[in-house]
């Protein structure tokens, strides 16, 4: 279940009369996306009915606007309905009664850029109040003959978006939106093996996991490059379109085949001719054609923490990798969207899987072995450096329920993120003459080391380990930056979350135990939920301040770090 996220809600009905407090509220359209500062948002158009149940044929004239993070719209089914708080209590589904269940032979000459506000409007279905909205939107539409009668049946394009690409992981989602996905997924290649063809993708473990992989993998494997295509203008259109100018974009893609498929679809008729479907619920291929031309998908694991061979043939031990559960949020909205990043990114909701195109090839994992050469060596870590542990008989060290190993620790990093946030900060400092050190904590103490005294072979030797007193161990880097008597920290625990910067509310320096303990708080207690902790300033109060915090992307990184320095 998908309620409304609370305060966008709220927002959007706080000026509303008395009488419409205990209305019910009609999703008709999922509108345009729009930019904010780093994040998308995407429109939900709502209008108020009078029944819970299908199919709606009374709208009144109350329209509202409820603005959402784009990352989540697929949980969100066009036709749903709420009550007066949001909450979800009826929705499009497999036998939905008032609800009709169909079945189309659709293709991509189907198609169309125009027309659909036309359509609407001589339906009498409710539009959005602004013409714009449906201008230019994508949808499908095709007259198929049903009980004998010519329909126009019309599939919105965020239905295609839904079913075959976005996930209820906000985190494949976000990678596929801010078009950083090939950073997680790659496809390898294409080979014949004991007389079955099989793909080879990559799967970023820190990014996304297994399923994710396969669910946007299995696309690189499709005839005529047709899936290919179609996941490429999802991830870049709208990028492009929004950098020449435009404010509002729809996503765009296809169907991700070049032959006929079979969709099954609920929905209703919103005129006597014509049938706007809602949800899809299936797909077949109606002349049995595979949908993929491989037999199997090998994933290679490409930061993998299972065991792996060594050169003088010993196992090493992997030192444990903690990754956070929880999707921050980049934020410059007046709004406080935390309350739609609670989705773990492991996990398609069961819902979804339950209505899903599953048709995914036999898959399995590369074996750690035969990986091994898209490893490179991290740190060396001695037992003998952490007091008070106790050795087992594989002699690893264990202190607090954290294993220490005496062996090396091998390391992955798909993007090379720290080489790229490390060299645009000493870049930065260079330019623009600012004092810039890594910190290195330490139990007692940190080391300072100037930026101009990096080695960028020795990358891993400026990284920090979270302190003694933190649940969680995972390295991270820490850089501070000084110029006209203020001082600014940034804090980057690498690819898959956030990185912020924060300073002390008088941007004096921050001494080690003040900087070791908020470290520890934020980390232990706040789960480095950056974007929380730039809304709520819950730290102000002691003397910190959090500054708006940086998605892990590319472009404009330079631009978007020294945004948040006020030198």
């Amino acid at each position: 279940m998908s309620n409304l996220p609370k305060k966008a809600f709220e927002n959007s009905t706080k000026s509303f009369k008395k009488q419409f407090k205990s209305t019910l509220w009609y999703l008709f359209c999922k509108g345009k996306n729009f930019l904010v500062g780093d994040t998308w948002f995407t429109e939900l158009w709502l209008i108020n009915v009078s029944s819970k149940e299908y199919p709606v044929r009374i709208f009144f004239k109350t329209k509202i606007k409820v603005e959402i993070l784009s990352i989540s719209s697929s949980k969100f089914i066009l036709g749903s309905i709420y009550d007066y708080k949001g909450k979800l209590v009826n929705e499009p589904k497999i036998n939905s009664g008032g609800l009709i269940n169909i079945n189309t032979i659709l293709n991509n000459r189907y198609f169309k850029d125009k027309g659909l506000y036309n359509i609407y409007d001589s339906c009498m279905y409710p539009k959005p109040s602004i013409y714009g909205v449906l201008k230019n939107a994508y949808y499908y539409r095709k007259k198929q003959l049903i009980d004998d009668k010519p329909i126009d049946i019309i599939i919105p394009l965020q239905l295609i978006n839904d079913f075959f690409f976005f996930s209820h992981s906000t985190k494949l989602n976000r990678c596929i939106i801010n078009n950083t996905i090939s950073e997680s997924v790659k496809c390898l290649k294409d080979e014949i093996v004991d007389g079955k063809r099989v793909g080879v993708i990559s799967q970023n473990r820190m990014e996304i996991a297994k399923s994710q992989a396969l669910y946007y993998g299995r696309y690189f494997f499709t005839r005529d490059k047709a899936g290919k295509k179609a996941i490429n203008q999802l991830r870049t259109d709208h990028l492009i379109r929004y950098k020449s100018g435009e404010k509002s974009v729809y996503f765009n893609s296809k169907i991700p085949f070049s032959f006929d498929v079979e969709l099954d679809l609920i929905g209703q008729y919103i005129d006597e001719k014509t049938y706007l479907a809602f949800r899809i619920v299936g797909v077949n291929s109606p002349d049995k054609t595979p949908f993929f031309d491989i037999d199997k998908v090998v994933v290679s694991v490409l930061n993998d923490t299972r065991s792996v061979k060594t050169s003088q043939n010993k196992e090493a031990k992997l030192f444990t990798k903690v990754i956070n559960k929880y999707t921050g949020i980049e934020n410059n909205n007046e709004y406080n969207y935390s309350d739609q990043s609670g989705e773990t990114y492991e996990i398609i909701e069961k819902k979804k899987a339950d209505y899903s195109f599953n048709d995914i090839p036999e898959n399995e994992v590369l074996p750690k072995d035969s990986n091994k050469f898209n490893y490179i060596i991290g740190k060396i870590v001695y037992g003998k450096e952490y007091k008070g542990g106790t050795v087992n008989l594989d002699g690893i060290f264990k202190e607090k329920g954290i294993t220490k190993t005496n062996v090396e620790i091998v390391i992955y990093d798909l993007i090379n993120w720290n080489h790229l946030i490390i060299n645009t900060l000493i870049e930065i400092c260079k330019n623009k003459g600012y004092e810039g050190v890594f910190l290195k904590l330490h139990s007692s103490h940190y080391t300072e080391i100037a930026y101009n005294e990096y080695n960028s072979d020795n990358n891993f030797d400026i990284l920090s380990f979270t302190p003694s007193n933190v649940e969680k161990t995972f390295k991270f880097l820490l850089f501070k930056i000084s110029s006209n008597n203020k001082t600014y920290y940034y804090f980057d625990k690498g690819v898959g979350t956030h990185s912020a910067f924060f300073s002390d509310l008088y941007f004096n320096e921050i001494k080690f135990s003040r900087l070791n303990a908020f470290l520890a708080r934020v980390i232990n207690h706040e789960n480095l939920r950056w974007s929380k902790l730039y809304q709520n300033q819950k730290f102000k109060p002691e003397g910190i301040i959090v500054y708006q915090p940086l998605e892990h992307r590319e472009n404009e990184l330079k631009e978007r770090l020294m945004k948040r320095l006020k030198f």
